[in-house]
């Protein structure tokens, strides 16, 4: 009797367990079925994903579901990332992590790093994010998960190219683009183009960096990806914003805020908000572009993100700038290059310094402008010098090539296909021919049929040869899209020139540049010329002026063509000024170490002139004309040290400079009126400084 109450009471323990495990195999899956609607609205509705993860996690939780509820922080993580809720989203995927790992599940511990190592990036800490891709990719890299690997490579270029090593984030970010073009996977593909946008962008080759996020924007549309969508129409809008087309670039970040606002996507927003205080600073709209700055600031702080922070502050310093705030400029400059060297951001510090050299520089402080001009250029070197340049051009006309190269095999392996189905017919047709032979009761009429069927053959073979001949020129046009031979010979054959109307033509000459170049050794004369014409390269770049020549003691710019429209006379003489003081600030300090000094003697002249594209080798662009002459003649009249313009620039500019009449003169075959520069005038030269160079220099330092 005992025997039978044991083995009912096995039988109910047996079913108990059966109907339990089928009920928490239910759940399971309605845990798992929760998690992929998640996903299917991460891009477009984020508060949907967001509660129907925390459903999923609290089933999970309920069963003991552990693998389901690492799954759930993932998911929530990077759902909370894409919302701006850095912290929260940093709880959530250490959480995954560490349930990840103690399960064993190493694919998907190895995608928790990747994302841990973007929190870590996004909030600041480039070194541990580093660390974390490793881990991440070398556990990619033993399972072969070539997706894990792309989405690595990205990652890495991101950190690269914030720390300003653009050749190595371009190779990364074109590593991940080639591997997901292999496996077709569009969300890499569109993620790979977003950064070698911003790479371009960065390195100012902006048709380039339009390519790239124009192929974003489509790939973001065609998936559904709204998030996407609002990143392209942010990065379009930032490049029009760069190359001053302000029309295009408030109607695309429009675009992009509207979205980023419906979908309460911060960090995209936060972006727009910035760049749309840009637009609004450069249309003398101060009160709205602080509205606007004021607001990104919030939404970067909110996120925790300290690059952006560094943005709004140098964004800030040339709103107080623009304004005349000087002292306002200075603050939010320092404040700037703080937290943009507490995390490594070698662009936004750079751009910090610029501010501050030029705040400097119009508070009559020009040591303490040259000093942060100094700091700048070293960093300007460092990520932005023409190896930087070349390498990224290179890798991409490599990457290019490459892709050409691997059309040009598709085809030609098409073509051999062709071939060999043409032999194989031939073949066949002989033996056919053969049996014609032995088959002499019909042979007139086989004969017939063969020579038929033999013209149709030639038809046939001259068709495809047609068809190769076409396909082998879109290669070649293809190739010639890379090869500079073949844009040489375009040049050559267009012979490409044009007229301008106007513009203001600035002629730069050594004053007895003989005499003193005797004072020089060689190598100490390279050295001091590469000084004198980089320090007017800068200054002309500043002030936006075309730099055409660079004789052997002279050196000819102009402003106002139709690439440089912000350009006006005014600017020229200033940079005409700014050229003249650094000649100064040189000649100070070799003065002091007893050493011998160049002067300058500069000439402008504003009116129509001509220019184009000369030359079959060495291709370069000139201007020609009367108005070129006066500015040469201009600059002989001129003493060391001085500057001279014509009366058709003097109109332009004179109530903004002091000038002195020198006489009229006889200037290209024309009888006119000759002034000298004197000074500011007077309102512009009341600035004090608040601060002494040393004391900022120590506090930037620290």
């Amino acid at each position: 009797m005992k025997k039978n109450y044991v083995t009912l009471i096995c039988l109910i323990v047996l079913i108990f367990s059966a109907f339990t495990g089928r009920a928490n195999s239910d759940e399971q899956s309605k845990v798992n079925e929760l998690i992929e609607v998640s996903t299917a609205y991460r891009f477009s509705d984020i508060h949907k994903s967001l509660t129907t993860i925390d459903e999923a996690l609290a089933i999970a939780q309920k069963i003991d579901y552990k693998q389901g509820i690492a799954r759930c922080y993932l998911k929530k993580g990077q759902y909370l990332s894409n919302a701006g809720e850095l912290k929260e989203s940093g709880e959530n995927l250490q959480k995954a992590a560490d349930l990840f790992k103690s399960i064993d599940k190493r694919s998907e511990y190895a995608v928790c790093l990747k994302e841990l190592a973007d929190y870590k990036r996004a909030t600041g800490d480039p070194e541990k994010a580093e660390d974390l891709i490793k881990q991440s990719s070398a556990i990619a890299a033993e399972l072969q998960d070539n997706q894990l690997l792309a989405e690595c490579q990205i990652a890495s270029g991101i950190i690269d190219m914030n720390t300003g090593e653009m050749a190595d984030a371009t190779a990364h970010f074109l590593s991940a683009l080639k591997t997901a073009e292999a496996i077709k996977n569009d969300e890499i593909i569109m993620n790979s183009c977003r950064e070698l946008g911003n790479i371009n962008s960065l390195e100012e080759n902006i048709p380039r960096s339009n390519e790239y996020f124009e192929r974003a924007l489509a790939i973001s549309n065609k998936i559904g990806n709204k998030l996407g969508v609002a990143d392209a129409y942010c990065n379009i809008g930032a490049n029009y914003l760069t190359i001053g087309n302000l029309d295009e670039a408030i109607a695309n970040i429009s675009k992009s805020m509207d979205l980023s606002r419906q979908l309460n996507y911060k960090p995209t927003l936060a972006l727009d908000l910035l760049n749309m205080g840009y637009c609004l600073t450069y249309q003398n709209k101060y009160p709205e572009a602080e509205v606007k700055l004021s607001e990104a600031e919030n939404v970067f702080t909110e996120l925790g993100d300290k690059h952006g922070q560094s943005e709004v502050l140098n964004a800030k310093g040339y709103l107080a700038a623009k304004s005349r705030n000087l002292d306002e400029a200075e603050k939010n400059y320092i404040a700037s290059a703080t937290v943009a060297k507490a995390i490594k951001a070698n662009d936004q510090l750079k751009a910090s310094y610029d501010g501050l050299a030029y705040i400097f520089e119009q508070k009559k402080n020009y040591e303490g402008a040259y000093h942060f001009q100094k700091l700048s250029k070293e960093i300007s070197n460092q990520i932005f010098n023409t190896s930087n340049a070349r390498a990224v051009t290179k890798l991409q006309l490599n990457y290019d090539f490459e892709k050409v190269k691997e059309q040009q095999r598709r085809e030609q392996d098409l073509k051999d296909k062709v071939t060999a189905s043409d032999r194989k017919r031939e073949r066949w047709f002989n033996y056919f021919l053969v049996v014609v032979g032995l088959m002499a009761a019909i042979i007139a009429a086989l004969t017939y049929m063969a020579y038929r069927n033999s013209r149709r053959a030639k038809e046939l073979l001259v068709e495809k040869n047609i068809l190769i001949t076409k396909e082998k020129e879109t290669a070649e046009r293809l190739l010639s899209d890379i090869i500079p031979a073949e844009i040489e010979t375009r040049i050559k054959a267009s012979g490409i020139s044009g007229t301008e109307n106007f513009a203001t033509v600035m002629f730069i000459d050594f004053d007895d540049f003989t005499s003193v170049e005797q004072q020089f050794n060689p190598i100490e004369l390279m050295d001091e010329l590469d000084l004198v014409f980089k320090g007017m390269d800068d200054v002309c770049k500043k002030f936006r002026l075309e730099t055409l020549k660079t004789l052997s003691d002279g050196y000819l710019c102009i402003g106002g063509l139709a690439n440089s429209r912000d350009c006006t006379p005014e600017d020229v003489v200033n940079a005409a000024i700014k050229i003249q003081l650094y000649m100064d600030e040189i000649k100070m300090r070799h003065m002091k170490e007893g050493k011998a000094f160049f002067q300058m003697r500069i000439g402008i002249h504003t009116g129509q002139i001509a220019g184009g594209i000369v030359g079959v080798r060495t291709i370069a662009a000139d201007i020609w004309g009367e108005t070129v002459q006066a500015a040469s003649a201009i600059e002989k009249m001129a003493e060391a040290g001085e500057i001279r313009i014509s009366d058709a620039t003097f109109q332009l500019v004179k109530n903004k400079f002091e000038t002195i009449y020198t006489g009229q003169s006889k200037v290209a075959s024309k009888e006119m009126k000759v002034y000298q520069i004197t000074n500011f005038k007077a309102e512009y030269s009341r600035l004090s400084v608040t601060e002494s160079v040393t004391e900022l220099i120590i506090k930037l330092e620290n």
